[in-house]
C-alpha cells in the first residue's frame, strides 16, 4: 500500500492519476477481504481447538461401548455354543430311544430335511404347514406311533396342551 501511494506522489497526468487512486482502492477492497477470511479462519480453528475435548471423550465413550459390545458378543457365542453342545447330547438321548424299525426311516428324513424333519401336532393340525390331521391319524401319533404328515411329509409328534 505504501508503494502504490508513493508512485502517487510522483504522477502528473490526471489519468493515471485517477487510475492509480482506482488501483489503491482495489487493493485495499482486496486487503479487507483478506483481513475479514483469516479472522473467519482464525475463529474456525479457535471453535474447532475448542471442541477437541467433546470430540475425544465421544471418541472414548464409542471405544468403551464398541469393547463391551464384543464382551457380550463373547459371552453370548460361548452361551450359545454350550446350549448348542446340550441340544446335541439331548438330542443323542431322544434318538436313543427310537425304536429300531424306524430307524430308517428316521434317518431318511433328517438327511432329506435337516431339521425340518419333524413336526409337532398341535388342536389337530400339523405345525410344518397347518394342514389338518384326521382324528385317527391324531390318536395314532398320540400313542407313539411314527407317523408322516400326509401334506408335507414331516414325521409327526404330539405336542403337549
Amino acid at each position: 500500500m505504501k508503494k502504490l501511494e508513493e508512485q502517487l506522489l510522483g504522477i502528473g497526468v490526471p489519468k493515471e492519476y485517477e487510475a492509480k487512486k482506482s488501483e489503491i482502492r482495489q487493493a485495499t477492497e482486496k486487503k479487507v477481504q483478506l483481513e475479514e477470511a483469516i479472522l473467519a479462519t482464525m475463529g474456525e480453528i479457535e471453535d474447532r481447538t475448542n471442541a477437541i475435548p467433546a470430540v475425544e471423550k465421544k471418541w472414548a465413550d464409542a471405544q468403551a461401548e464398541h469393547a463391551r459390545a464384543v464382551e457380550e458378543a463373547k459371552a453370548h457365542i460361548v452361551s450359545m455354543k454350550a446350549d448348542l453342545e446340550h441340544s446335541k447330547a439331548e438330542l443323542v438321548k431322544a434318538e436313543a430311544g427310537i425304536p429300531e424299525k424306524n430307524r430308517p426311516q428316521y434317518d431318511h428324513l433328517v438327511k432329506a430335511r435337516g431339521p425340518d424333519a419333524m413336526a409337532g401336532v398341535k388342536d389337530k393340525v400339523c405345525q410344518g404347514c397347518r394342514t389338518g390331521v384326521s382324528q385317527q391319524r391324531l390318536l395314532e401319533v398320540q400313542s407313539g406311533l411314527y407317523i408322516l404328515c400326509q401334506n408335507c411329509g414331516r414325521m409327526l409328534y404330539p405336542i403337549a396342551e
